[in-house]
């Protein structure tokens, strides 16, 4: 029985009600006080039950809860990022049901003490868990050539994988006849879904050894896909519809609503940024250029200008690097934080993207990619969005067979609700520099 899992639970569960608890105590103070309209003691029982249920969920959501993926900086930034939500929800609730916006001097000294609390629970968390449970050795066994990039970036997750052996299709079949692949607590695979990786996922099944491989596009396409039958022979369904009609209305809708609040939410804000790029080198606002949507659609994006105006003039497709010279120093600062993002919802309410979704590639990158990977064009059975499971997921310089992989998931597993907590997350990343870095 693996123990880590129920163990991880419980220290989930230690921090959200000492996280609760602080919140209670801080509002009954304020209540005895007169502050604070909690008039009934059962009222209280549910406001605390609505708290806790808000936290977690919005905890779950930012990735607070994920110690065993996650180092402990962004579970503890995840955490603040869901508390701070929470605790301005309920000051709402309070505030309407008080008919007016009550003292917040006690919601800031409050979220500041859960603040420091969460930082050091985090901490301890983190070393009770790995201190409890470390790695186990692992074996990558793989089959082509030596995969040296998921090697390095398993390194950087040494709290998590241990990487102790490397072993080709040759050395593996070796280690297999000699007894000695079960000497490890675990196998990370990589490589095609031939024989030889059949012959692995058989094995390790056969012999109860934790299995982690690292998927194929055609593993992908199989993912969510449902089980049937012919009289007695087992069928998998592959559906391969993105979306239902009913999915394809509430998404729509979603877009309307969504660009329309957040346009007019943050319509000083573009202003602000307008003026700045004028006064910054007095060239035009907003650029607008060719990419792709769903079906092959050409269409215009539009977003704040942030590289020199004329920066591709002798027309010559080129990516965004870091460091990149043609990038303004007001283009620098609304890169880093996304603002040059926001006039693309004016694209969602044309109907031309939508707020989640497949990034927006230009014909000629795409058709470079292409060349190299035949399924890239699997991206545009939806349509393209500001935001989506492989901006989210990955990087900025995450490789294109990666994010393909990610669009692919996102595309065969859709649902409105997966809308909203990618939409969720992507506040997250915002302050997150590595999810901005340059190819």
């Amino acid at each position: 029985m693996d123990h880590r899992k129920p163990a991880a639970l419980l220290l989930k569960i230690a921090g959200a009600a000492a996280l609760t608890g602080l919140y209670v105590a801080a509002l009954t103070r304020y209540n005895a006080l007169g502050h604070y309209p909690l008039y009934f003691a059962k009222g209280l029982y549910v406001y605390i039950v609505v708290y806790i249920s808000i936290l977690a969920a919005a905890t779950k959501a930012y990735g607070g809860y994920e110690m065993e993926v996650y180092r402990a900086p962004e579970t503890a930034f995840s955490q603040m990022l869901s508390l701070t939500f929470v605790n301005l929800i309920t000051y709402l609730q309070i505030s309407l049901i008080a008919k007016e916006f009550l003292r917040a001097d006690y919601l800031l000294m409050t979220t500041a003490a859960q603040y420091v609390f969460i930082f050091i629970w985090t901490l301890i968390s983190y070393k009770i868990y790995y201190t409890a449970f470390k790695p186990g050795r692992m074996a990558l066994v793989y089959s082509g050539d030596r995969p040296d990039a998921l090697i390095e970036k398993a390194g950087r997750s040494r709290h998590r994988f241990n990487l102790a052996a490397f072993l080709n299709e040759g050395e593996t079949m070796e280690a297999i006849e000699k007894g000695e692949l079960g000497n490890f607590d675990g196998i990370m695979f990589c490589g095609d879904g031939g024989r030889f990786g059949a012959y692995i996922r058989k094995h390790c099944f056969e012999r109860n050894i934790r299995l982690y491989i690292i998927p194929e596009i055609a593993d992908i396409l199989l993912h969510g896909s449902g089980l049937t039958g012919l009289f007695d022979t087992p069928l998998l369904v592959c559906k391969n519809d993105s979306m239902t009609s009913g999915q394809a209305y509430l998404k729509r809708l979603l877009d309307i609503v969504g660009s329309l609040a957040i346009l007019a939410l943050l319509s000083p804000l573009m202003l602000v940024t307008a003026l700045a790029i004028k006064a910054g080198d007095g060239g035009p606002v907003f650029y607008f250029q060719e990419r792709l949507t769903g079906r092959g659609e050409l269409f215009k994006v539009c977003k704040f200008r942030s590289m020199v105006d004329g920066a591709e003039k002798d027309g010559r497709a080129r990516l965004a690097r870091k460091n990149d010279g043609r990038i303004t120093p007001v283009g620098r600062i609304i890169r880093k934080l996304r603002i040059d993002e926001i006039p693309q919802f004016f694209n969602v309410l044309t109907g031309s993207m939508s707020i989640v979704g497949p990034r927006p590639e230009r014909p000629e990158i795409a058709a470079k990619y292409s060349a190299e990977l035949p399924e890239f064009g699997y991206r545009l059975k939806m349509k393209a969005g500001i935001t989506g499971y492989a901006q989210v997921y990955g990087k900025y310089n995450t490789t294109p067979r990666d994010k393909l992989m990610m669009d692919i998931i996102y595309i065969n597993n859709y649902s409105i609700l997966l809308d909203i907590r990618l939409i969720l997350l992507t506040i997250k990343i915002v302050f997150l520099p590595e999810k901005t870095e340059g190819f």
